[in-house]
């Protein structure tokens, strides 16, 4: 039967979860098992290795098993032991408690219990966990006459260092220890040619224990709107589910966040499934008896999630260009005005001695390059120049931009009149020449413009 932390019975296991830094106060956990009763005896005759100062075993210690003969510690030195007494698990113990009954599975790979046997073993674990109920266990002083006992078996050392291993005991040392952890949570992103933001590569580390472990990707709204994609770092191809020790990148396109600057993140939603945990509890009955420190393997599936976000920045561009005449000269002092469609300029640049122009820090968008400004003697442009910047043309290369001459007007012949021409006479064919250059010409004048611009490449 599956049991939930929302149920009292196990609202001890749920308190027990939170904060221990393995799973995190978000963790959102499904018990699959709990704690039953345990029937408890004791299975040989108190030992020691102490002894007083006339030489008698002193801090006895009894030997506590389960209906299945799994050793067990018990917890309270000044009451009878529970023997043949079934118990109930009344919650957990302290993590010092817990950590000296876990111990009893494998005591021989407890660096500081190598090499002695398995009751010595059990010995040193017991006396520890009465160090936290007895003052003569804490300072190694017989029950009788308060004196320090003696140590023929050299124990006291092993003791002190058990005890501060279990001095240093935390909840979360008896979980599987299930974790996802990114190498980077906010790494850095660049264009690439093609008009994608793409991330810096991010690691993705993955702890599952015996759990089975499936990990995908959850989109926030700023995401979703750019249609961001989990990519692989290699080879660029989408990922639906990351595992453990994927390198990935956030790939988003520029031209769906308009060029605009933005920050977009992806929450990698880790689901663990059948994980186990070796909870320290304490059983009991009335008061009368001991109470025992034991553990059980607890299943439970588990959920815990990691962020990775990205920010990008405004896209911008450059536009430039040469001017020349219809002959190829480069023309100077050409002024051109950039423009959005419905007319405000982005700004104003003039060409250079060799003709050429740039205007750098083009916004992301369609543009309108308008000439403003002639040389004496050339047409400008009838129609302005359409460029577009976007994600995969940042830098527009505008083919050579020529502007024809103006027209001049045609020599007349001389009218003879008959009279020389003096200082105060104006002579009539300069009247009709003027006629022409400021009339609009005698009869109509014919004006050409030409313009060749071809498209621009992006780049």
């Amino acid at each position: 039967m599956k049991i939930t932390r929302a149920l009292a019975a196990t609202a001890t296991l749920t308190a027990l979860l939170v904060g221990t830094g393995v799973a995190g106060a978000a963790a959102d956990v499904t018990w699959e098992s709990s704690p039953g009763p345990h029937t408890f005896s004791v299975d040989v005759t108190p030992v020691s290795y102490m002894v007083d100062s006339s030489g008698d075993a002193a801090l006895r210690v009894e030997h506590i098993v389960d209906e299945n003969g799994r050793a067990l510690l018990c917890a309270q030195f000044d009451r009878p032991s529970p023997s043949g007494t079934q118990l109930r698990p009344l919650g957990r113990a302290t993590p010092q408690l817990a950590y000296l009954a876990n111990q009893l599975e494998h005591p021989e790979l407890n660096p500081d219990l190598a090499g002695l046997d398995a009751m010595q073993q059990y010995y040193v674990l017991q006396f520890v966990a009465h160090m936290y109920d007895s003052p003569h266990f804490a300072d190694f002083t017989d029950v009788q006459d308060g004196q320090r006992v003696a140590d023929p078996h050299g124990l006291i050392p092993r003791i002190t260092a058990v005890k501060a291993r279990a001095d240093a005991a935390s909840n979360g040392d008896f979980f599987e220890g299930h974790k996802i952890s990114v190498s980077e949570p906010v790494p850095a992103s660049a264009l690439d040619a093609e008009g994608f933001w793409l991330s810096d590569p991010v690691t993705v580390s993955v702890q599952a224990g015996s759990a089975q472990v499936t990990v995908k990707p959850t989109w926030n709204e700023a995401a979703t709107a750019a249609g961001t994609t989990l990519v692989d770092a290699a080879t660029g191809a989408p990922l639906e589910a990351v595992t453990d020790g994927a390198q990935v990148r956030l790939k988003t396109s520029a031209d769906k966040l308009a060029g605009r600057a933005g920050r977009v993140g992806v929450t990698l939603d880790a689901s663990f499934d059948g994980g186990t945990a070796k909870i320290g509890y304490l059983y009991g009955g009335d008061e009368s008896v001991q109470q025992i420190v034991g553990y059980d393997e607890i299943t439970y599936n588990e959920h815990l999630s990691t962020d990775i976000s990205t920010a990008y920045t405004p896209v911008l561009g450059s536009l430039s260009g040469t001017k020349e005449g219809p002959a190829g000269e480069r023309l100077a002092g050409v002024e051109f005005t950039v423009k959005d469609a419905g007319g405000t300029a982005l700004t104003t640049v003039t060409t250079a001695s060799d003709g050429t122009f740039t205007v750098p820090d083009v916004p992301w968008g369609t543009w309108f390059i308008h000439e403003t400004k002639t040389p004496q003697g050339y047409l400008p442009l009838s129609q302005p120049v359409e460029v577009t910047i976007d994600g995969a043309h940042r830098r527009i290369d505008l083919p050579t931009i020529t502007n024809d001459k103006a027209p001049v007007a045609k020599g007349l012949s001389t009218i003879n009149t008959g009279r020389p021409p003096s200082d105060n006479a104006l002579n009539p064919a300069l009247v009709i020449a003027a006629g022409v250059l400021l009339g609009g010409g005698v009869g109509g004048g014919a004006w050409c413009v030409g313009r060749r611009v071809t498209q621009a490449m992006g780049h």
